[in-house]
């Protein structure tokens, strides 16, 4: 997704739109990834994500929080919260493997550890 943020938006705000049914909330976020990434860059983008996930989450979304700690380097949150994931058996667990935003943590000896359990290593 690299330089592709202002693409991307628009996708986010209409996958939230279906998941949620709330056409009003996603247009908001939308509104407000434009300004995050407009004045603080790609981090603000993902800072935005993090708090709304943070904000709005139903139940513990491990997996999506891994992701958004990744984007934002934050190694010792993302690999907790996919240590969690996986102790609490939640789906999506085994992507870590070829998700392009865990790249960075695979030669570490925890995420290495999380994918034997997994059986993905």
């Amino acid at each position: 997704m690299t330089g592709r943020f202002n693409e991307a938006i628009p996708q986010v705000q209409q996958a939230v739109a279906l998941r949620t049914g709330d056409a009003a909330g996603a247009e908001a976020l939308a509104r407000a990834l434009r300004f995050a990434y407009a004045s603080r860059g790609e981090r603000g983008y993902w800072e935005t994500l993090l708090q709304r996930e943070q904000r709005n989450s139903k139940g513990r979304q491990y997996y999506n929080m891994a992701f958004l700690y990744a984007h934002l380097g934050n190694r010792t949150a993302a690999l907790a919260e996919l240590e969690a994931g996986v102790r609490s058996h939640v789906e999506r667990m085994e992507t870590t493997g070829i998700d392009p935003a865990f790249a960075a943590f695979r030669s570490y000896p925890a995420m290495q550890k999380l994918q034997r359990e997994m059986n993905l290593h």
